[in-house]
C-alpha cells in the first residue's frame, strides 16, 4: 500500500511538471529565441550582377556639369569634421561612415547619392553597399584629390609613394575551392540583412591593409600568416606584372564558382590598380562572411610603371572645382 501510494505521488508531480511545462510554452507560442537565416546565396547574386556591369564612379568634371543642371544630387563626405569644416563640395552631409546604415531614411528617394571621402577608399567602400542596396549611388573618383588641387583641403593625400617592392609575370591558377561562409542575419528581408551585416562592418571600421604590410606578412618565412592575394585586372594586365603569389580574378566575370575558390580559414587581401575598386569588394565580401582587406591604393603603392599600372595612376585635377566652407 504504501509502494501504492508513492508511485501516485510521483506520477502526480511528473505531470504537474508537463503542465506547467506545456503552460510555459503557450505563453511563449512555443518560440525558442530569435531565428538566424543564411544570405550568402541572395547577397551574392545581388553583387555578382553589380560588379559584372561595372563599378560606379563619377569624375569631378561629371559631377560638377550634374550640379550645374540642377540633377537631384545627395552628397556624402565621410571626411573628419574638421577637415569638412576646412573645405567641402556645396550641398553635401558629413557622415560618418559607422552611420551610414542608420542615416539612410534622409537620402531622398531617386536622387544620385554621391560619396566623398579624401582619396576615393572609404567612399568607394561606402558605394558598394548603397548599391547591394538599390541606391544609384557613385564614388568621386579620387575623392577630394580629384575635385581640387588645393593640399590645405585634399591634405595631398594622392601622394603617394610607390614601395618598389618585386612583382611577378608568372600566372598562379585557382584550383582548390571551400565551403563558403554563412550571412546569417535576423532580419526577413535581404535588404535589411545587408543593412544588418553592413552595419556591423562599418561600425568594427575600414578593413585596409598597405602593400607594405602584404609583402611583410608574404616575406616573413610564416607561411602561417600568408594572405590569400587577389589581383582585380583583366588577364592581359596581370602578366605584365602583379603581386607574387596573387589569384586573378577578371572583372565581369564574377560568380558563385569563382567565389568558392576563396578561402575562409585565412585572411585575403583584393587589390586593383588604385583601391578603389577593392574598396567596393571589400565590403561586399565582409558581408558574405570573409576576411578580407582592400589593398590601400592598389598597385599604385608599389609601382608608378604605367605598363603596369595600365595609366591608372592619379594626377592633380587640371580644374579646380569650389569648395565652401559652409551649409
Amino acid at each position: 500500500m504504501k509502494l501504492t501510494k508513492g508511485v501516485f505521488l510521483l506520477l502526480a508531480l511528473l505531470l504537474a511538471v508537463g503542465f506547467a511545462g506545456c503552460s510555459k510554452d503557450e505563453d511563449n507560442g512555443g518560440a525558442t529565441g530569435p531565428t538566424e537565416t543564411d544570405y550568402y546565396a541572395d547577397i551574392a547574386d545581388i553583387g555578382i550582377q553589380y560588379f559584372n556591369t561595372g563599378t560606379k564612379n563619377i569624375t569631378a568634371a561629371a559631377l560638377y556639369e550634374d550640379m550645374t543642371n540642377d540633377v537631384e544630387l545627395f552628397i556624402i563626405d565621410y571626411r573628419s569634421a574638421d577637415h569638412f569644416a576646412l573645405g567641402h563640395i556645396e550641398g553635401a552631409h558629413n557622415w560618418a561612415i559607422g552611420d551610414l546604415m542608420d542615416n539612410l531614411g534622409e537620402i531622398p528617394a531617386g536622387a544620385k547619392v554621391i560619396n566623398v571621402c579624401y582619396t576615393g577608399q572609404t567612399a568607394s567602400q561606402a558605394t558598394a553597399i548603397l548599391r547591394l542596396l538599390d541606391y544609384d549611388a557613385y564614388n568621386l573618383l579620387w575623392g577630394m584629390c580629384g575635385w581640387t588641387s588645393d593640399e590645405s583641403i585634399n591634405l595631398g593625400k594622392w601622394n603617394v609613394q610607390p614601395g618598389g617592392q618585386t612583382l611577378s609575370t608568372d600566372a598562379t591558377p585557382a584550383t582548390t575551392t571551400y565551403e563558403v561562409p554563412e550571412a546569417l542575419s535576423e532580419a526577413t528581408t535581404v535588404g535589411d540583412a545587408i543593412m544588418e551585416l553592413a552595419d556591423a562592418y562599418y561600425e568594427g571600421g575600414m578593413k585596409n591593409i598597405s602593400a607594405a604590410s602584404v609583402f611583410e606578412l608574404l616575406n616573413d618565412g610564416d607561411d602561417s600568416n600568408d594572405p590569400y592575394v587577389v589581383n582585380y585586372w583583366p588577364e592581359s594586365q596581370y602578366l605584365l606584372g602583379h603581386i607574387p603569389g596573387a589569384y586573378m580574378v577578371e572583372p565581369g566575370t564574377l560568380s558563385l564558382d569563382v567565389l568558392a575558390t576563396l578561402p575562409t580559414d585565412r585572411q585575403i587581401v583584393v587589390y586593383c590598380y588604385t583601391g578603389q575598386t577593392s574598396s567596393q569588394l571589400t565590403p561586399f565580401l565582409r558581408v558574405l562572411g570573409y576576411d578580407v582587406y582592400s589593398m590601400l591604393f592598389g598597385i599604385n603603392s608599389i609601382t608608378d610603371d604605367p605598363t603596369v599600372t595600365g595609366g591608372h595612376s592619379y594626377s592633380p585635377p587640371a580644374t579646380d572645382y569650389p569648395v565652401v566652407t559652409e551649409g
